[in-house]
């Protein structure tokens, strides 16, 4: 079942989001200290800062998952678009079509608020999530790149 988030679900959806910036925090050399000191400030900060909704999938009486959209605006034409701030499945509940479940509720959301496009960033490494994602529609359009500045 895919539900709208309770306050009662934050603290678990705080868990599963910390997982998503572990991973990614290699790929932007931020140390796991780090994540796991400033994670609960970052995500209240998120929380009040963004206007959007956080679905949950259930399974049984157990989050499988969530995803988390916001509306924003397109940079170039200003136009109102969704983001997809996160997205983080369970790896028990993974290749069962849950993300793919997810994802099209925020197709709803944004077509309900008249959003013209819905983005997101995902490592191009994660091709499970780049496949699901392509199945669903979206193309890509822009390359996010980096380089460290960092002397090594």
């Amino acid at each position: 079942m895919i539900r709208k988030a309770t306050n009662e679900d934050l603290p678990e959806i705080m868990e599963m989001d910390k997982k998503t910036l572990l991973h990614d925090a290699s790929l932007c050399g931020i140390v796991p200290e780090q994540i796991e000191k400033e994670h609960p400030s970052l995500f209240e900060r998120a929380l009040t800062r963004f206007e959007g909704e956080i679905w949950v999938a259930e399974i049984d009486g157990d989050i499988a998952g969530f995803i988390w959209v916001i509306k924003s605006a397109d940079y170039f034409s200003g136009h109102p678009i969704g983001f997809i701030l996160k997205l983080y499945i369970k790896e028990k509940y993974r290749n069962q079509g849950i993300g793919t479940n997810l994802v099209k509720k925020t197709e709803e959301f944004c077509k309900k608020n008249k959003l013209e496009a819905l983005e997101l960033n995902v490592a191009r490494n994660n091709v499970i999530s780049v496949h699901m994602y392509e199945n669903r529609g979206f193309e890509i359009f822009r390359y996010r790149m980096r380089k460290s500045m960092k002397t090594r």
